[in-house]
């Protein structure tokens, strides 16, 4: 979250209230400077104005521009006029605004922006008020013209709030605004959503307060007349921001969150302000904000859920595993965590969380908690963050933690029980798969506010080394011991070491350099003490064996980040990523090779060592900070949450199936390669896929690559006849199903029961049956004519429960077009492209005198403007730039074109700098490692693989504007953008990054590949799959999932069931003891008394009439205990309710229901205003006049008493 003070940290960090500053100025001018402001425009403006700096003070706050976005700068005093510096780049005013204000002290303030064009004689009329006015009053300078404009007599002040409301505009410039204003009414609102009406909305919240008086003068600025304003800005000048935005406290005033305003804001206006206004604002600033974590973009928000952890006792585990994500989320995401240990297991007598993880337990009682919760429908995890499974092969202490030990087998009777277990590495999800194969990784990480700056020298000549992990590695410790002695021997009083959490008795020797502390269990104060310890290189020896190791995740990698140390590790797996990126030195188990190791960091020059420490630290921001790997914990998460919802669809492995459809095979098409990532990464989540291809490509010379591409995938393949259509439908194009296509579909679902389909592309006749059939479908659908409409007019059914695009330009465009939900997802790249990407970009490599390799990445077509781009180089060869081009890609989409392409070529005489590689490709790591640029220039695209491959591969990008492109990248700060797709263009944005000097070459690179790691990594891409998958799953509340779990096929998706057609084994159905006579309309809210016959009561079935109309919004229903006291609260979506049909209404069992009388509350949410629903009762019919009073008490949202409701309940049997 963006807090002010992250703004302006400079000036919290005086601690001077507002309040309480000396004025000595009658007047401060406070002047804005957006970015890109040069030193002489300061001067011309301050020498606009002319006054005596006894009485005036000249301010210019400055918003520094994006090169500067790590650079701090504070205060610039002269001997006119001081300069602030905006803490970070920002782009608002208000910001601006505010800043100013806090550090003036002036008795009026005068705010201004540098670009108006302020007159010398009006900045005279501004100074001279000032020594006359009254400062309860609020002067408003308005030229002649504009009080024509105002039409009022010349005597009478303007009705002020009418006009402002009726869109008259003025601005700042034209008002000079009393000091105490800000102190009563607060500062200038900065946040982000209402960024661009902030002034109005300023001018709006305190003219109801105080007197604006009209002053004429001719040279005032214009005002404007009749301006709009988005949907928003009503809304938000009713909302009192008094308090939060006070000069006191609006240091921690959050300029990004709207849930602090939920309760005043229509919840469809919040998200679409976050889709439109906060998150291209991210996107714009995500450079300067490396911890921001934007959230998924989607027609509607998840809801959050409540997870509750369980442990026996309490480790700091559970801070590295669990608590920084839940501290550091702010409960702002989809999850929030909850921590108890199973001492208070007596006391909980109802579960009031959605899901339960066991973490590390191993006893009876939280094994039977288990179970309960198992029973009642809800999802129920295991977390294991070590190889508990293997741990009495570490010796004595845990000898009898094996087999056949009543605790053991309760830890193995947890893990086959739960819905997913949650595993700290491969080794542990190995050693887990044994007793369930439904697993996912999780990673520990660290909280940003410990990765503080590595550039620092050390103090302290002697070089100490450190050692922080307890006396779990006394044996390693001992071994390596040799080389620890050695090191003093060779160095003497020059070294030191320090050991924390060992006993010195436990060492083999005693030497004078070395010093053992305790190891403190708070875990936070030992992050605080890691980072003051001084360590100049930290001690991490590790043995492979026995089985237990390799079960340790790499936690002191980030410890060692955060100590500002050089790590020196044991060459294992678990310390693997340290060779992989580079960032620590490796050991071999041999003393002789930790004495080498050890002496090599020690006379490390020091420019090396540096590099070592800001390379480990940039590692540890990008892939194990919290927000980094955040949308990981959260797919944990998601993970348990989908397998609790589909236990009914496990094949035998006891992996729930997901049909994967794809629409080809080539492994060319954009939308095919990222559905096969997708499905890719269902499958590290412990899905199983169903492969579903045409009939027809069975026949194409694809099938052997598409074949052996499962096959490494341990996949097969199922075929059905169906049509698929990838890109823009075409004129007479038949778009409706086949009824053999739907016939080969439907045998398809008969014979393999799924809980899911993900698609590729508009397959009507799966889209068709997945609808008859009540089988959840997920599209996922890019790029398409944006003036594409169905020529039928709409589809005659349903397609799909929601679609997914990778810009929000084409998600909403399907979503409009199938009438579904829609989401952001903005696909995968491969892991092996951000480990060759973090080494481009934090490697010193020597400068190679080779050409420039730039590059284009795909299949060759016309849309591509490959030949544009070839065009380009070619001007740019013969004007002597050094340059090999080479297009990496198939040529069989359009042969015309490729020939048109080499006789260019040809004819300038460039075969041997411009060339093509059309082979098959292994791995696209091959392909990014010989280019240092790649270009995408297309005239239309979705969002481009080459932008996500590109960027998380470290290359310098060369784009285009078309689809969703501008949406994640911007001009000179993560890529190049030409200005459209021409050759001129293209020239252009290409001499733009060849003439990039190093430095701005590397930083835009860099910002790049942070965008990559927040939007393309896999552990995004899994976490937003498994949110959309849960989103259709629990779209219609906690039941639809639970349903699922409770087996019925039919109600997979529906709540809207009879009672009647639920297993009699299993239930007792209770009818009510009349039949239906009259009707009650639903109005604001309607009450009912309800006495439960049986325990265990778990669904009500409600008799609804709509009035003949298609019905809107949700149903709400609450039960209450009669003492008022909430128990359940679930609702349905009416859109899809016939007039005079059941509803149903599942909850979890209350038990000990029998013969209590309980309080049903019903109410309509969301509805629109065509929406009637009306409530069957047994009541004799009532006169019209009592109708009449009925109807207006709904019409007036007034509280209705039903009688005798027509119901059916269902109990489970005990």
């Amino acid at each position: 979250m963006i807090q002010f003070s992250d703004y302006a940290d400079f000036y919290f960090r005086q601690k001077e209230k507002f309040t309480l500053i000396k004025l000595p100025y009658q007047i401060s001018i406070i002047v804005a400077c957006p970015s890109g402001t040069s030193n002489e425009s300061i001067e011309e403006f301050a020498r606009k104005i002319e006054f005596d700096p006894k009485y005036v003070e000249l301010i210019f706050v400055i918003d520094p521009p994006y090169s500067h976005a790590n650079e701090t700068k504070s205060i610039t005093n002269t001997e006119k006029y001081r300069i602030l510096y905006v803490s970070k780049p920002c782009g608002l005013l208000a910001v601006m605004y505010d800043i100013g204000i806090l550090h003036s002290k002036g008795n009026w303030i005068w705010l201004l922006d540098i670009r108006e064009d302020i007159k010398h004689s009006y900045i005279a009329s501004i100074l001279q008020t000032t020594l006359s006015s009254y400062t309860d009053q609020i002067p408003v300078f308005i030229n002649t013209a504009d009080n024509l404009m105002l039409n009022t007599a010349f005597t009478d002040q303007p009705h002020w709030l009418d006009l402002f409301y009726k869109g008259t505009q003025i601005h700042f410039a034209n008002i000079l605004f009393p000091r105490q204003i800000f102190s009563k009414h607060g500062l200038i609102d900065p946040h982000i959503a209402i960024f661009e009406n902030s002034p109005q909305d300023f001018i709006l919240r305190i003219c109801r307060y105080i007197d604006f008086q009209r002053v004429i003068v001719n040279s005032a600025p214009q005002i404007t007349f009749n301006n709009t304003y988005d949907t928003l800005f009503f809304y938000w000048v009713d909302i009192d921001r008094r308090v939060a935005l006070h000069p006191d406290f609006i240091a921690a005033y959050l300029l990004d969150d709207l849930d602090q305003y939920r309760n005043q804001l229509p919840e469809e206006l919040i998200q679409k302000v976050y889709i439109e206004k906060i998150n291209p604002y991210f996107t714009r600033y995500r450079h300067a904000w490396e911890n921001l974590n934007p959230l998924s973009l989607q027609s509607t928000p998840s809801e959050k859920r409540n997870v509750l952890l369980l442990k026996t006792d309490y480790e700091t585990a559970t801070d590295v595993a669990f608590r920084n994500y839940d501290l550091f989320s702010e409960s702002q995401r989809s999850f929030k965590l909850s921590y108890v240990q199973s001492a208070y297991l007596p006391s909980i007598e109802y579960f009031y969380d959605d899901a339960l993880i066991l973490f590390r337990t191993a006893t009876h009682d939280c094994l039977e908690f288990a179970r309960r919760i198992n029973g009642e429908g809800k999802p129920v995890g295991y977390a294991l963050d070590d190889d508990l499974l293997h741990f009495y092969e570490l010796g004595e202490s845990f000898a009898d933690f094996r087999p056949g030990h009543p605790a053991y087998d309760a830890m193995v009777e947890s893990m086959k029980l739960a819905d997913v277990v949650i595993c700290g590495n491969g080794h542990v999800e190995d050693t887990v798969q044994v007793h369930n194969r439904r697993t996912i990784k999780f990673d520990g990480s660290m909280l940003p506010e410990f990765l503080n700056d590595t550039n620092r020298t050390p103090s302290d000549p002697v070089f100490k080394f450190g050692y922080a992990g307890g006396g779990y590695r006394i044996k390693e410790m001992r071994f390596i011991w040799p080389a620890i002695e050695k090191i003093c021997s060779e160095f003497g009083d020059k070294v030191k070491f320090e050991f924390w959490g060992i006993d010195s008795k436990a060492l083999p020797g005693q030497l004078p350099q070395i010093k053992c502390k305790p190891f403190t269990t708070n875990y936070y104060d030992y992050l605080h003490q890691l980072s003051m310890a001084g360590f100049d290189a930290m001690l991490i020896p590790h043995f492979l064996d026995p089985a237990p190791r390799r079960g340790k995740n790499p936690n002191k990698v980030y410890e060692t980040a955060v100590a500002g140390a050089i790590g020196i590790y044991s060459d294992v797996p678990t310390y693997s990523i340290v060779d992989k990126f580079n960032i620590g030195i490796l050991v071999e188990e041999d003393p002789e090779a930790w004495y080498k190791a050890l002496h090599e960091a020690i006379e490390m020059p020091q420019e090396n060592r540096k590099e070592f420490r800001e390379r480990a630290m940039s590692f540890v921001r990008e892939h194990y900070s919290t927000p980094a790997l955040l949308p990981k914990h959260e797919a944990s998460l998601q993970a348990l949450l989908f397998h609790g919802a589909t236990r009914n669809f496990r094949a035998k492995n006891g992996k729930p199936i997901a049909m994967f459809v794809f629409p080809v095979i080539g492994g060319t098409g954009g939308g095919e390669i990222t559905l096969r990532r997708r499905m890719e990464a269902a499958m590290q989540a412990g899905i199983e896929p169903l492969v579903v291809i045409p009939e027809w490509v069975t026949n194409t010379a694809d099938i052997n690559n598409f074949e052996k591409y499962l096959e490494r995938q341990n996949l097969s393949y199922e075929t059905a006849l169906f049509r698929a259509f990838v890109i823009t439908p075409q004129p007479g194009d038949d778009l409706l199903p086949l009824k053999p296509e739907e016939d080969s579909f439907r045998q398809l679902f008969l014979k393999h029961p799924v809980a899911l389909v993900h698609s590729a592309g508009y397959i009507p006749a799966l889209g068709k049956i997945c609808s008859e059939m009540g089988i959840t479908h997920i599209s996922s659908n890019y790029g398409v004519d944006d003036r594409f409409e169905w020529p039928m007019g709409a589809l005659p059914f349903k397609y799909c429960d929601i679609v997914h695009s990778d810009s929000v330009r084409y998600a909403t465009k399907w979503g409009n077009l199938f009438k579904s939900d829609w989401a952001v997802l903005r696909d995968i790249a491969p892991e092996d492209l951000f480990v060759d990407g973090f080494k481009r970009l934090h490697s010193n490599s020597e400068v190679i005198d080779r050409p420039i390799r730039i590059g284009m990445v795909g299949t060759i077509m016309r849309r591509k403007c490959n030949k544009e781009a070839i065009q380009a180089v070619i001007q740019l060869i013969e004007e002597g730039y050094p340059i090999q081009f080479t297009l990496h890609g198939s040529l069989k989409a359009d042969l015309d074109y490729v020939n048109e392409c080499h006789t260019l070529i040809e004819n300038h005489h460039c075969a041997d700098k411009i060339l093509f590689s059309t082979g098959y490709v292994e791995s696209l790591s091959d392909v990014y490692q010989q280019l240092d640029m790649v270009m995408t220039v297309s005239t239309h695209e979705s969002f481009p693989n080459v932008i996500k491959e590109g960027t998380a591969s470290g290359v310098l990008l060369i784009c285009s504007h078309a689809g969703g492109i501008d949406e994640l990248m911007v001009d000179g700060v993560n890529g190049i953008m030409v200005k459209d797709s021409s050759v001129p263009s293209i020239v252009q944005g290409l001499k733009r990054a060849l003439n990039l000097g190093d430095e701005q070459n590397l930083w835009i690179r860099r910002n790049a590949y942070h965008l990559a790691c927040q939007e393309f990594h896999p552990r995004k891409g899994l976490n937003d799959l498994l949110a959309i998958y849960n989103q259709v799953l629990y779209s219609t509340g906690y039941s639809s999932a639970r349903n699922r779990i409770a087996g019925s096929r039919t109600r997979a998706r529906g709540l809207f069931v009879e009672p009647g057609s639920q297993s009699p084994g299993k239930w007792i159905i209770d009818h009510a003891p009349y039949i239906p006579l009259s009707t009650r309309r639903v109005g604001q809210k309607i009450r009912y008394e309800f006495v439960a016959k049986h325990n265990l009561w778990t669904q009500l079935n409600i008799y609804l009439g709509t009035h003949q109309r298609q019905a809107h919004g949700k149903l709400l229903l609450r039960i209450l205990s009669r003492h008022g006291e909430l128990l359940r609260e679930r609702f349905v979506v009416l859109d899809d309710v016939r007039d005079n049909s059941w509803v149903s209404f599942n909850f979890e069992p209350i038990r000990n229901s029998e013969n209590q009388t309980f309080l049903l509350e019903i109410c309509l949410k969301k509805r629109d205003s065509g929406t009637e629903i009306s409530i069957y009762e047994g009541s004799p019919r009532v006169p019209k006049l009592q109708k009449l009073l009925r109807r207006i008490i709904a019409q007036f949202g007034l509280i209705s008493h039903g009688d005798k409701l027509v119901y059916r309940a269902s109990f489970e049997k005990e």
